[in-house]
């Protein structure tokens, strides 16, 4: 109402999200938008377009991840903001670069997780994270997730700065579950980290792939250090055909903002782990 460009761009992006939350389209509102946001500080745009929209556990009637919060391996709900995954609360520090982490975040292509019989989809993610003035540990990242009961017997120390992918121990009857922290980009399965070459009369052999490259080389040129935590956590399993099972685990591959005080990265789930369990 009073002339602030802006506006236009907001009542549009309402008008817009009605459309989209009643199951329709509408590519000439799409078109407006995208050409009055052209105008506009890109951004305070890229904050409007995710962290200032409404937070959805749920997306077109299905669940982002399949289970109630008391069986989520977090202490908070997992939801949506535009198309980054955040935790219900909105990040406590508004500062100057996360406007620049959620341009990284919301640049990334849409893709699924790339191991595993399932097509996951995976979520840009973005979390407060408290700093400690010393380098940060795999604790520090587990306390930022809000990670809960995490189990590993394999990892007996997480006030480390790094650690080295432990090796895949199915859970044992009665055991522990074989919960996941460290920083092996060859032992991670969100990104393709390997290329299968078939060759004629032979076995099909696995060629390395850069880590440095598609999204993963892109998150990783936005985090200290160049480093990320690949995290897998086990839901609350529950009896099913004799056994304790969880319906699927929970993926990140995450690392500390170079601009500020945050995780930024991604998260996704799985089942085939789970069902070798």
């Amino acid at each position: 109402d009073r002339a602030d460009p802006r506006a236009d761009y907001l009542r549009a992006a309402v008008a817009l999200d009605r459309v989209r939350a009643a199951g329709g389209t509408d590519p000439d509102l799409a078109r407006r938008l995208a050409d009055l946001g052209a105008g506009l500080d890109p951004g305070w745009v890229t904050v409007v377009a995710d962290l200032a929209q409404p937070f959805r556990a749920d997306w077109n009637g299905n669940a982002i991840f399949e289970c109630p919060l008391d069986d989520l391996p977090l202490r908070a709900a997992v939801g949506l903001r535009g198309r980054v995954a955040t935790f219900e609360g909105l990040p406590r520090v508004w500062d100057a670069g996360l406007a620049a982490d959620l341009a990284v975040l919301g640049a990334l292509p849409e893709e699924t997780y790339c191991y595993g019989a399932d097509k996951c989809q995976v979520h840009p993610f973005l979390a407060d994270f408290d700093p400690t003035g010393r380098p940060d540990t795999a604790a520090d990242v587990l306390r930022a997730l809000g990670a809960r009961d995490f189990a590993s017997r394999y990892i007996d120390n997480l006030d480390v700065t790094r650690i080295d992918y432990p090796g895949y121990h199915p859970r044992e009857e009665g055991g522990r579950p074989n919960d996941e922290i460290h920083n092996t980009f060859a032992a991670q399965y969100v990104f393709q980290h390997e290329q299968y070459v078939f060759q004629r009369d032979q076995d099909e052999t696995g060629e390395p792939l850069s880590e440095d490259a598609g999204t993963h080389g892109v998150l990783k040129r936005a985090v200290v250090g160049g480093q990320l935590w690949y995290v897998l956590l086990h839901p609350r399993p529950h009896p099913y055909g004799g056994y304790l099972l969880s319906r699927y685990v929970m993926l990140f591959a995450v690392g500390r903002s170079l601009v500020g005080d945050r995780l930024i990265g991604v998260v996704t789930s799985q089942m085939c782990r789970n069902l070798c369990d």
